[in-house]
């Protein structure tokens, strides 16, 4: 994301806050945070930097209704001084290394202060969330945060804003997220995606043909209330509200299909979940509409999950099973269902089409690492034919690992996808995959060593056109982070087996070698690339 050079953000949202009935909630760390932001951008004013100076802003177009709800809630909790936990990063780099953000956060979380620690069942509880990313950019490993050139690339700048107020020990939960996006990609890649889409109702991210480095809104208020708990059940229900503007788009949101994964939507949900000792059911329905469009389309949806939490079991079943049972079996597996139909507002424009689908997955979670593997599946009958059809189908697997010891850590992953556009006039079989893997050391005496590496094909293959494309890649970073030489107490206070924490000053060197093979209708192309570099972070005190 390429901040203003123009001045600072504003930290008035941290400083409105700075006192309550007399009482400091922010410690002396805000001041700094606000000299540093301050300081921060008027120092980088070079043209030839790109200064990131995130110090506790709200994102640019922040709605306002947003702060009016913090404002109302704040004077319902104690009048007791509250304490809260701070977390803010700025870097810079120069245009050539073209800089996107890291995963920088705002977390705050407010809890009675110790003079009121007697009081620990306090009857409001406020927490607070900020995070601003580039979905697009590696979430770990050598290169986190960079943006490297790529074929495809994508650039997604997010700003996530969430608030969570809750009463009564927890039974009744208010939540409200505000977030903002910034899309960017490559058009040829736009170009190739809405040449796959034949359901022009549904664009993907072809919408941004044209439009590059659109901005959109989304915004979601969620209340959540149990009606009973105990040990054997448990009764709960929940409902949302959520509106997604035609061109909000967050890789994040469709990767974990949250209620943010589907642009230009109006929704309304409720559901409820059932837990009957280690076993939950949990049922919803949503009704949704488009935000722009002329007699937009309608949707309902009805989902169902079952899932069972095995390590509650275990712990309800004692040692009756053997124990090499527990050691394989994960903490806790789940499978789901969905049925969608969207409804058309005109006798012309045909039958509801209906698209029906089903998962499955299982997580594991150790003292040292965790896992996770899953499966999904989807059938859209589009319920036309000929030139009208848009008729398809997908499945894919998703798998990762992390797990980490003393100074060595390793995280892998891999995803498989398998889509069909079964339309008579427009068959294709598109088909891929893409694997990861991070190993860091972290030796006493020498420098912490990052050693990452990726591979992936993409395949295309087009009955209806002859047109085929089958794309391979393979990649290999190798990074060496000298800060702990540098800032040796500041190195002592990293936390996480991730290695060092955004709070942290770093001083990266890093290589990475790039390989590509394209082999389409006109034959081969051939490629690669090698990036050498080095990267500074430091907190401006």
């Amino acid at each position: 994301m390429h901040w203003p050079l123009h001045g600072p953000k504003p930290v008035s949202f941290l400083l409105r806050y700075a006192r309550l009935k007399g009482h400091v909630i922010f410690d002396e760390r805000l001041s700094s945070v606000a000299r540093e932001h301050q300081w921060g951008c008027r120092a980088l004013q070079d043209p030839s930097l790109h200064s990131m100076c995130i110090g506790g802003h709200l994102p640019r177009r922040f709605r306002p209704g947003i702060a009016i709800s913090a404002l109302l809630v704040l004077p319902l909790m104690s009048a007791s001084a509250l304490g809260t936990d701070l977390f803010v990063v700025g870097a810079s780099i120069p245009d050539a290394m073209r800089l996107d953000p890291q995963a920088s956060q705002l977390a705050t979380r407010f809890t009675p202060a110790e003079g009121n620690l007697q009081n620990t069942d306090s009857l409001y509880k406020f927490g607070a969330k900020f995070n601003a990313v580039d979905a697009a950019q590696p979430a770990s490993g050598a290169l986190q945060g960079f943006s490297v050139p790529r074929r495809n690339w994508e650039q997604n700048n997010v700003e996530d804003l969430r608030l969570n107020f809750s009463t009564l020990g927890d039974w009744v939960q208010l939540s409200v997220r505000q977030s903002q996006s910034q899309y960017s990609a490559d058009q040829n890649y736009l170009r190739e995606l809405a040449s796959r889409n034949k359901n022009k109702n549904l664009p993907g991210k072809e919408r941004f043909l044209g439009r590059d480095g659109a901005e959109g809104a989304a915004g979601l208020q969620r209340l959540d209330v149990r009606l009973f708990d105990s040990n054997l059940l448990g009764v709960s229900t929940f409902a949302f509200r959520s509106e997604v503007d035609p061109y909000y788009e967050s890789l994040a949101s469709t990767k974990s299909k949250d209620e943010f994964a589907t642009a230009n939507r109006s929704s309304d949900a409720a559901g409820a979940k059932v837990r009957f000792a280690s076993l939950s059911i949990t049922t919803s329905y949503m009704n949704s509409s488009q935000l722009v469009g002329f007699a937009t389309p309608t949707e309902a949806r009805h989902d169902q999950t079952i899932g069972l939490d095995l390590t509650d079991l275990r712990g309800r079943i004692g040692e009756s099973l053997p124990p090499v049972i527990w050691v394989v079996a994960p903490s806790g597996i789940y499978a789901t269902n969905f049925v969608k139909e969207t409804s058309y507002k005109t006798a012309a424009e045909g039958l509801p089409d209906r698209t029906t689908g089903i998962g499955a997955g299982a997580y594991w979670t150790w003292d040292n690492g965790n896992a996770n593997v899953s499966y999904w599946k989807y059938d859209l009958d589009s319920r036309r034919v000929g030139a009208a059809s848009y008729d398809s189908a997908g499945r894919g697997l998703d798998a990762s690992i992390g797990v980490y010891k003393g100074p060595v850590s390793f995280y892998g992953g891999v995803s498989l996808r398998h889509m069909e556009d079964l339309a008579p006039q427009s068959q294709a079989i598109d088909h891929s995959y893409d694997a990861y893997a991070s190993l860091s050391y972290k030796p006493a005496y020498l420098p912490d060593i990052v050693v990452d590496g990726g591979l992936g094909r993409y395949g295309y293959d087009s009955r209806a056109y002859g047109i085929t494309s089958d794309a391979t890649y393979w990649s290999a970073t190798l990074g060496l982070e000298f800060a702990k030489f540098l800032w040796p107490n500041e190195s002592q206070q990293q936390s996480g087996p991730k290695g060092i924490n955004s709070r942290s000053p770093s001083l990266k060197l890093f290589y990475k070698y790039y390989n590509e093979a394209d082999h389409g209708i006109v034959g081969a192309t051939l490629g690669d690339s090698h990036l050498l570099g080095m990267a500074f972070r430091a907190a401006l005190r």
